[in-house]
């Protein structure tokens, strides 16, 4: 990893303008909202864009977001999926059009990992079981020889605060999410990175399903982050914590988290971000507002 940044100004610009998280909802796309608003101080619930969109370069999200927002949404979050898209498709056009409808208070991203692991998937962190391995199959990653721990962990916070002090020029927050394998893959690893950096405009974006896949308790992360944590994708899990499966059929306790938010006083977006399963996206973005809303009270 490189401390330093090929990005330009206007492509941060851009990133920040459009890839941050739980961006509030507002006008149109909020009229036909079918419950209503939290009172200030409350969590907040949110959807991510891209459960009603595929992660193809140049997907256009405004149907998205108009979908999101007749549900009841509070806020939702979009995201960039491709680099050639932000010079390509996110124009000054399509950007001022939806800052209409939208502010955006943070930039949210995944940790990397490191580039000398690299598995049988190319997104690493999916690579979390072997299903029937053959015999004498192993789990398995290769790890490229000369391999430093600490020096690719001292670029990674001189990288994270780089980016930190650039989202801050924008008059933005700046959040990073853990997934398996990669350089944050748990609320610890981000406290050791927070402590590195000391700064409350870096924080933490909680995974809840893949806090969960990790053997990790959602309810304990949040405590260990409780200061940090800034947002909160929410999914159900099965049973042997392996398979998203659609919210409110698995075994995520939704209910101990919210109770958990609500004790530490955390009052950002707890947002769906659902895998595709067979069924309606739109019945189970209800099942999940219908818990939400129950539970936050």
């Amino acid at each position: 990893m490189d401390a330093s940044s090929r990005w330009t100004r206007r492509r941060f610009l851009h990133t920040a303008a459009l890839a941050a998280a739980s961006m509030p909802l507002a006008g149109p796309s909020a009229s036909a909202a079918e419950s209503p608003p939290p009172a200030q101080g409350k969590i907040r619930v949110g959807c991510l864009s891209w459960c009603f969109h595929d992660l193809s370069p140049a997907v256009d999200p405004e149907p998205a977001i108009d979908v999101i927002g007749g549900l009841g949404f509070d806020g939702l979050e979009m995201i960039v999926t491709a680099r050639r898209d932000l010079k390509d498709f996110w124009t000054d056009e399509r950007i001022d059009r939806l800052r209409k409808k939208l502010g955006a208070p943070m930039l949210n991203i995944v940790s990397p990992w490191a580039r000398e692991l690299t598995g049988p998937t190319a997104y690493l962190p999916r690579y979390f079981e072997v299903d029937s391995p053959k015999p004498g199959e192993k789990f398995h990653i290769d790890i490229a020889p000369g391999f430093d721990w600490d020096r690719v962990w001292a670029a990674y916070v001189d990288t994270t605060r780089a980016c930190l002090e650039r989202a801050k020029a924008h008059g933005l927050k700046f959040s990073i999410e853990q997934h398996t394998h990669c350089l944050i893959p748990d609320a610890a690893s981000f406290r050791g990175l927070w402590d590195a950096i000391r700064d409350p405009d870096l924080g933490y974006n909680m995974d809840a399903g893949w806090t969960m896949l990790q053997r990790e308790y959602p309810p304990v992360a949040i405590h260990k982050v409780r200061r940090q944590l800034m947002n909160l994708h929410m999914r159900d899990i099965d049973g042997p914590m392996r398979r998203f499966v659609l919210a409110g059929e698995g075994v995520m306790d939704f209910k101990a988290v919210v109770d958990t938010l609500k004790t530490v006083g955390f009052t950002g977006f707890a947002s769906l971000e659902q895998d595709r399963y067979p069924g309606d996206m739109k019945e189970t973005c209800r099942t999940y507002l219908r818990m939400m809303r129950e539970y936050i009270g």
